[in-house]
């Protein structure tokens, strides 16, 4: 399968509003994680919040349905469209290809309803909730739990209307929005596409699925992050610079024994296969992006890469938190611009490790039941 062509991308995380800020923050030493109250019950004492974000013009009115998934889509695809200039690609050959972590509903959106159906000593109850109480509840609302609800709103705003899918709800999704989108443009039914991944909102749903997996005590975050791919003759004729190339990528699944996610062998066995699929070797990369949270990760880390000490390696999530369907959007801007700044961070608090040029870039991401992943970038010279 051919390379395509990255020429945007754009984040909004714990860090900043926008990749460059978020990208400086590291470089700086700062983290996104903070401790927070009220956490105990779940296993934690952590968060890391996406930054405070502005009014984002997005249209709105009493058929619209707006979510903090959508916000962060939105901002994170309105600006990799604009930085691509999309708008001289036709609207049918632009596909939106969406990694969304899961949707949960704002409490604020049933606070009325719960308002209404209390009885005479305060407390909910269930029997005046349905005998009207309910009827508070914006008939909208239901919509604002469906995550293609979500990327139909965001495909309209950008005015897309090439192929598109939303996969959920783990990083290993989030790897696959890369691929189908690279298969998308290498068949021709794309000549540009939008892959985008968001977070979960982080609240009591989202912790209570993290203990549900299997990963209690696990730090969550949110952020979003949004790359623009391209096929070559779709550059070539618009004149397009790139900011990097997708030169493979690969899935696998196997679950662990140790715990929640994939064996060392499945993701020995898509790094090995994601490599060969672009022409590289374990040699080859310099720069590696990890989930650092699962110990079949160390594993297969060593049993490729050996005990390299020329290797960058970066873990976004120590930083932003563990960002779900988010993550591998998020690790792919920071590799693309970390190749192109020729400067890989440290967050472990260590010296910046400096990058050649053009190097190769290998970011993996799991999910709990089994699924693995990973995808090459490489950088423009």
């Amino acid at each position: 399968m051919a390379a395509v062509v990255a020429t945007a991308a754009e984040a909004v995380t714990g860090l900043g509003l926008g990749l460059a800020a978020t990208l400086a923050a590291l470089r700086s030493g700062r983290t996104a994680v903070a401790p927070e109250a009220g956490l105990e019950a779940f296993g934690v004492g952590a968060a890391a919040h996406v930054v405070p974000l502005p009014p984002t013009h997005a249209p709105d009115g009493p058929t619209r349905v707006v979510t903090p998934h959508g916000t962060l889509l939105e901002l994170v695809a309105r600006a990799a469209h604009g930085q691509a200039n999309l708008g001289s690609v036709p609207r049918e050959a632009v596909a939106l290809m969406i990694g969304l972590g899961m949707v949960d509903s704002p409490a604020a959106d049933l606070e009325a309803a719960v308002a209404a159906s209390r009885g005479a000593d305060g407390a909910f109850d269930l029997a005046r909730f349905f005998q009207g109480g309910f009827r508070a509840i914006h008939p909208h609302w239901p919509l604002r739990m469906l995550n293609n609800v979500v990327v139909g709103q965001l495909a309209a705003d950008l005015d897309v209307r090439g192929d598109n899918l939303v996969l959920a709800a783990e990083a290993d999704a989030g790897a696959r929005a890369f691929l189908e989108a690279r298969e998308a443009l290498d068949s021709g039914a794309a000549l540009a596409a939008i892959v985008a991944g968001v977070s979960e909102t982080f609240g009591p749903a989202a912790l209570l699925r993290a203990q549900l997996r299997g990963t209690p005590g696990l730090v969550l975050g949110e952020a979003a992050a949004a790359v623009v791919l391209e096929s070559e003759a779709s550059v070539k004729a618009r004149g397009v610079i790139p900011v990097g190339r997708l030169v493979g990528g690969a899935t696998g699944f196997e679950p662990s024994d140790l715990g929640p996610g994939p064996s060392a062998d499945a993701r020995v066995r898509v790094v090995r296969e994601a490599l060969a699929q672009a022409g590289r070797t374990p040699d080859d990369v310099t720069l590696l992006l990890v989930e650092g949270d699962a110990v079949d990760e160390a594993d297969a880390r060593r049993a490729v890469f050996g005990r390299r000490t020329d290797l960058a390696v970066v873990a976004p999530s120590v930083a932003l938190g563990h960002l779900t369907s988010g993550g591998p959007a998020v690790a792919s801007a920071l590799a693309l611009a970390m190749l192109s700044t020729g400067e890989a961070p440290s967050t472990a608090r260590g010296t910046p490790r400096a990058l050649k040029r053009g190097g190769v870039a290998l970011v993996l991401a799991s999910g709990s039941a089994g699924g693995a992943a990973a995808l090459v970038w490489e950088g423009v010279p």
